[in-house]
């Protein structure tokens, strides 16, 4: 295998495949995640149009796995976590490892390699963790859309274009 040049990045000196661990730990990947959050925190100030953008909606009438994603991570920076929760679970979760892998790139780059080999031996979990996340928001998607299909009276709001969770619906009539 080859070695990597010490880039100053964590897992240098190291076999060119590089694990979970480094991923996650690597300045670049922590500096998307700054730019996520700044992107979600300025949409936290931004009324969003009612109505749906998503192609899988507007053109079948079920809702993709990541359906209410961004209204979810909108709702989480305004602290409205139910409402957060009900466009989509997801979204706070996603929000606060978003938060993580942004905090840990303002890391000094030694403090990052040191957790990176840490880390590293639990690439395997951390993997199994990632697939088992986004499995989960496949499957969460997939069950809403039957839910939707087979007219579930709970799911109905993600039938209209304009999207309406029931606590939205709630706090308007002031119940």
């Amino acid at each position: 295998m080859a070695e990597r040049p010490d880039s100053g990045e964590p897992g240098m000196m190291r076999s060119a495949s590089s694990g979970m661990a480094d991923g996650i730990l690597h300045r670049a990947t922590g500096l998307v995640a700054l730019a996520l959050l700044a992107a979600g925190l300025t949409l936290s100030f931004v009324e969003l149009p009612g109505a749906s953008t998503c192609g899988m909606k507007l053109s079948t009438g079920l809702p993709c796995p990541g359906c209410g994603m961004t209204r979810s991570v909108q709702h989480s920076f305004r602290g409205d976590l139910i409402l957060a929760w009900q466009y989509h679970p997801f979204g706070p979760l996603f929000v606060a490892a978003t938060a993580m892998v942004g905090a840990l790139a303002l890391l000094p780059g030694h403090r990052r390699r040191r957790l990176a080999r840490r880390l590293g031996r639990y690439d395997p979990v951390l993997f199994v963790a990632v697939l088992a996340l986004l499995s989960g928001m496949i499957i969460y998607g997939g069950f809403r859309a039957v839910m939707v299909l087979a007219g579930s009276e709970r799911h109905e709001w993600w039938r209209a274009m304009e999207e309406r969770p029931p606590a939205l619906v709630e706090r308007e009539r002031g119940e």
